[in-house]
């Protein structure tokens, strides 16, 4: 987990912070301790990343958070917003869902676009939730890996995680998904 402090800026300029949910961390399983951290931060937009075997507790998270922050956009993506984007887009609280690789350009273009004009944009590789219709942008091409943005893994608190994990790291010697 990542320090409920942190925040840094990405290389368009906008302040990003991380909390990692983990099954045996807190913040998890403390819903309230979540939402405070959460509320001290004060967001501008919420993101989700998750696939399909998260996919039930990332549905109940979404709702407990837009209840707990009226008005902030949550935009939820991975791979099960990818696969089953009329699901996802559907759960109370959710504004948007990005639909493959996503990150890099097309979710600057997202954010600028939210700060821009207050309201989440319409995007290629988004789907914008606008009232009862959805706004289905159109999908991105796979991006060159060699020229992608890196994670942004000085957010990450490995250390917490190989504690969470009884002392065994994961490490993916790859970029999008395995499958």
């Amino acid at each position: 987990v990542a320090d409920d402090a942190a925040s840094v800026k990405d290389d368009a300029g906008h302040a990003v912070g991380l909390v990692h949910l983990h099954a045996s961390r807190t913040p998890l399983t403390d819903l309230a301790a979540l939402l405070d951290t959460l509320r001290r931060a004060r967001p501008d937009l919420l993101a989700f990343s998750f696939g399909s075997a998260h996919a039930a507790e990332a549905r109940r998270l979404a709702g407990i958070v837009a209840q707990a922050l009226p008005g902030v956009p949550l935009v939820c993506g991975g791979l099960h917003p990818t696969l089953c984007p009329e699901e996802v887009i559907a759960w109370p609280g959710v504004t948007a869902l990005g639909r493959g690789e996503v990150d890099g350009g097309p979710l600057v273009a997202f954010v600028d676009g939210l700060a821009a004009q207050g309201a989440p944009p319409a995007v290629p590789g988004f789907w914008v939730r606008r009232g009862k219709a959805v706004l289905r942008g159109e999908p991105v091409p796979f991006p060159d890996l060699a020229r992608s943005v890196l994670p942004r893994y000085d957010l990450v608190d490995v250390e917490a995680l190989v504690q969470a994990k009884r002392g065994f790291g994961e490490v993916l010697a790859g970029r999008g998904c395995p499958f």
